[in-house]
């Protein structure tokens, strides 16, 4: 199943914040929360908090949070 909005994601965020663009591509690239987790060594609750706003992370863990979403490959 295609989504419209997966198809016009770019790096211009097309009014989105950080937040929503690097869950939107996280979901795109099919990773899970439970890859990111493991890879942050943090718990899979947190991150879902995060993507919701829930909760924050520290700039180090947002950091790699964004950089293993733009650098993976399957």
């Amino acid at each position: 199943m295609q989504y419209p909005l997966f198809n016009t994601l770019t790096k211009e965020k097309r009014r989105m914040d950080d937040k929503e663009y690097y869950y939107i591509l996280r979901r795109r690239k099919r990773i899970s929360q439970g890859q990111i987790a493991k890879y942050l060594r943090c718990s899979q609750s947190l991150i879902s908090r995060y993507e919701l706003g829930d909760c924050s992370m520290s700039q180090e863990k947002i950091e790699k949070y964004k950089k293993y979403i733009e650098n993976y490959t399957k």
